[in-house]
Order: C-alpha cells, then structure tokens, then sequence
C-alpha cells in the first residue's frame, strides 16, 4: 500500500516582539525509520518561504517528503533541536508541485471531463515514485524514462496486481501534457518525454485483451433483457435508450423530456449534458458537441407509454417538459430534485447494479452500461447501416475537413439506417397492452 500521504499547514499563535501573530506550521508524520523502533512520529516545525508564495498543504507535502528522506537515511532526527539540522524547503518548483497546480487549473475551467480523475490519480502516483520529487527545471528524457518504468512495476493499491499498461499511459500522458506546458512557461527548456524511444513509451493495451471480445451482447440477449417482464418500468426504459442509442450512461440520465425533438420521419434525441459522476450537476457532454441520434421505432413506442402512463405512475405526477426522462425516485433529505425530478439524476453505481441484476434475472452473464455502446455499433454492423451514419450516432465527429462535411448524413438518411435495426422483445407486455399495437419489426 505503501506511505499514507503526509504533510499538512497548521496556524499557530506565537508571541513576537511583543504582539502575536499567526504563523504556518508544517505537520509530519514520520514513518518507519531504519534505526528506531518502527513508530510512526508527528513532527511540527514552522515554515518561512523566501520566494514569497503562499503557504499551502502541497508545499508541506513536498516539505515532508524532504523530511522523510533525510529520516530515513539517518541524516536528521525529531529529536534533534538544532534549527541547521532541520532540512529546508524543496528549491525550486518540484515536478509534482507543477503538475499539481497545472491540472487543478484544467479542472477550474473544466478543459476535459477526465481532468477531475486525473488530478487525483496523478497526485497519488507522483507522491509514491521519485519523479514527482525532482526539480522541474532539471528533469531530463532519461528521469521520464525511469518515471514509466516505476509505474510499470508499481501495484495497484485495490487489486495488489501490477498496472495495466493502459493504466501506466492514463497516469503518464496528463504529467507530459503538464510539463509541455512547464516548456511554454518557461520554465523548462524541453519536453523529456518527447523524445522517449518506442520501447519507454507507454502503451494503450489492456491488461487482459482477450476480455475485450465480451464487451457486447448478441441480438438475442438484448432482445431477452428488453422483453424481460419482471423488470422494473424505469430500467427497463434506461435499458431501451442505452442499448438503442448509443448513450454514454452519464448522457442517458441526464436525458430530458425537452431533449426528445419532434421530426419527420422519427424523432430525434439530442444529446448535449451529462451529469457528472462527482458533483452531480449537469455539465456539457465529454466533447462538448451536441449530437442528435434518430429515435428508434421501438424506442419511440416504449418512450410514447412512459411519457403517456408509466412516468406518472413511478413518481406520482404528470412529468412536465424539463423532467428527467428516467429521474431516480424522492429521498427525504436529497437536495436536488425540484428542478431534475422527483428525486434528480440517478447514481451511474445504481446503474451498473441494476444492470447487473435485471442481466442475471434474465439468465444473461454480466456486462458493463458501457457494453451498451459496443452492442449498438455491434447490431448496426449485423443491420448493414453505414459507418458514416452510426459513427454519428456514438462520437462527435471532431474535424471540420471536406471529408466532416462530405460524409455529414441527411436526417431523413439517418432514420432510414436507424429503421434498419430490427430488436423484437416478444415477452413484453406493459406497454403493447397500453398502445394496443404490435412491437415495431413484428412480422
């Protein structure tokens, strides 16, 4: 598991010529010294900076991994008194520091919707290897070089097992994007990971790849899961729009009434939020582009019953134009609601543990939400739709070339290869009784 992070400000008065003043103090928990009985210690020394920033917990962690180093190397004691003895403050912005402070900006001005969980996961890493101790001006190609081969033999702290390679270039790429940035701050004169040979470049490779060919349901179990009649009515409609449009699950709940448009010949969806999984507000979607997926009959049919029956039975009232499609139910206490639903977005864990339980009462083995993404590519690809028009369907596309505007589908198109997907979940019932007509691709 390795050493708990360590190293924190604490404000205390001190009497000074006379008056008292607040001071930061520097809080270390020392941990297992070679030479002593193996107790972990707190250790308090006041902190003066004499580059006049401003005294933070990162500068303290970066104090107390000084601290420890020269602890267990025997050069420096708690119990020593001599104030020369006490190891100074890092000299110059440390490697960690700046990436550190480079991707709490990205996440201040929301540049990605990953910068929240990689500022985590790379402060975690950079605390437990060397790199993140080293001097940003003077980190050379060889120091990155080592830095990838710590974390290709580091362990993962939940599993104990190495890291996957497709973990190590998730953990590496936001620290090379940082320290490009440090290049055009000035504040380092090259990239280092630029000019890494092939064999130190960390690779997008799954640790076990052979999994990746279960990442999709066939036709018939996804016509098994939707025509499952002992499922509850509000998954079984989540379960309709992730399979039938392509829906990351953080856009599928944050699906409005609003966000369902009237067109000829279908309806569109237009998919433009995302609730995110931490502050539970909704954000604009990863890349930031509205994308519009043509309503499938099916779809169309289970969306018609729910909005007309089957919402106002779940939560109680008539679902007005800016409710939630699928909203979760009201909780006594919860501070969102009134303007989401009755008990605001659901929880993407509630989703993946209902997932997992309608799967296993339909027979079926389980599945990640995101399988759901790769099952529609997949029944598409069975349906002979083209790739231009699924492709817009699942990604935004990101270019803006003759190539963007040449391939750029009608949306009468659209609806033709999206009525080209045939799913007929014969068991279901609840809403085939309400509309009195046969499932859409009954023959």
């Amino acid at each position: 598991m390795g050493r708990l992070r360590t190293g924190t400000v604490v404000w205390r008065k001190v009497r000074r010529e006379g008056s008292t003043v607040k001071v930061p103090f520097a809080r270390i928990t020392l941990h297992r010294h070679p030479l002593s009985d193996g107790k972990t210690r707190r250790v308090e020394r006041e902190i003066r900076r004499t580059d006049g920033k401003p005294v933070t917990d990162a500068f303290a962690r970066e104090l107390a991994r000084a601290w420890q180093s020269r602890y267990d190397e025997g050069h420096w004691s708690p119990d020593q008194d001599d104030k020369d003895a006490t190891p100074s403050s890092p000299s110059g912005d440390t490697v960690s520091a700046w990436v550190s402070a480079w991707l709490k900006l990205q996440v201040e001005r929301r540049a990605y919707s990953e910068a929240e969980k990689d500022q985590a996961r790379v402060i975690f890493w950079l605390s437990r290897v060397d790199f993140g101790r080293l001097v940003l001006s003077e980190v050379k190609p060889r120091d990155a070089a080592h830095f990838v081969e710590q974390l290709r033999s580091a362990r993962s702290p939940k599993t104990d097992a190495f890291l996957a390679p497709r973990t190590v270039r998730n953990i590496v790429n936001p620290v090379a994007r940082a320290l490009r940035a440090a290049v055009f701050e000035e504040k380092l004169t090259s990239d280092p990971f630029a000019v890494l040979p092939t064999e130190h470049r960390p690779k997008a490779v799954d640790a076990h790849p052979e999994q990746r060919r279960t990442y999709r349901l066939s036709r018939g179990a996804v016509e098994t899961l939707l025509g499952d009649d002992g499922t509850e009515d509000r998954w079984l409609v989540l379960w309709h729009l992730l399979f039938l449009t392509g829906a990351r699950v953080s856009e599928a709940i944050a699906l409005r009434w609003c966000d369902r448009e009237e067109r000829a010949p279908l309806r569109a969806l237009v998919f433009a939020q995302q609730v995110h999984h931490r502050t539970r507000k909704r954000v604009p979607v990863k890349t930031r582009d509205v994308r519009e997926v043509s309503e499938h009959p099916l779809l169309a049919a289970v969306l018609d019953w729910w909005h007309a029956a089957g919402w106002a039975q779940d939560y109680g009232r008539s679902p007005s134009s800016h409710d939630l499609i699928v909203p979760a139910r009201g909780r006594p206490g919860r501070p969102w609601g009134s303007a989401d639903g009755p008990g605001g977005p659901l929880w993407q864990q509630g989703v993946w543990d209902a997932l997992q339980r309608d799967l296993e009462g339909s027979g079926l083995a389980p599945h990640r939400v995101h399988d759901a993404r790769h099952t529609l590519i997949s029944l598409c690809s069975d349906a002979g739709v083209a790739a231009t028009v699924a492709e817009r369907w699942t990604h935004t596309p990101t270019g803006r070339s003759a190539r963007h505007l040449y391939d750029a589908p009608s949306w009468a198109r659209q609806c033709e290869e999206m009525a080209k997907i045939v799913v007929r979940p014969r068991n279901l019932t609840r809403w085939r009784a309400w509309a009195r007509r046969p499932i859409p691709g009954d023959s």
